[in-house]
């Protein structure tokens, strides 16, 4: 059975994808749910009707913003997607580093006589 080593790239790589997935979904989660913002759009009114928008941006002019959330869906988002291309990155990375042990590949040196 061949022993496996964890570099320090690596280990650098699982801590910073392992925080941002911790951060994007529990803690993040959780700060959503404390605060009672559970929607992920602002709701609105303008005169005696309401509405909700995917961003502040799309909101009508005049209109009055009753609520926003406090973490947009799309933070979270971002976050995981940054761990999953770290991710990928590792793999890539791993995929080009060579085995230890194995032979190089570069060719023997030979002598002339």
């Amino acid at each position: 059975m061949t022993e496996q080593t964890v570099t320090t790239v690596e280990k650098l790589v699982m801590l910073v994808t392992g925080a941002l997935v911790i951060v994007a979904m529990p803690v993040l989660g959780l700060i959503v749910t404390v605060t009672g913002s559970m929607s992920p759009m602002v709701v609105y009114s303008q005169g005696d009707s309401s509405g909700y928008a995917l961003a502040p941006g799309a909101i009508p002019e005049g209109a009055e913003i009753l609520t926003t959330p406090i973490i947009g869906p799309n933070a979270r988002a971002m976050l995981l997607a940054a761990a999953l291309v770290l991710f990928g990155l590792l793999a890539v990375y791993k995929l080009f580093q060579p085995e230890p042990g194995a032979a190089p590949t570069t060719a023997p040196e030979t002598t002339e006589q």
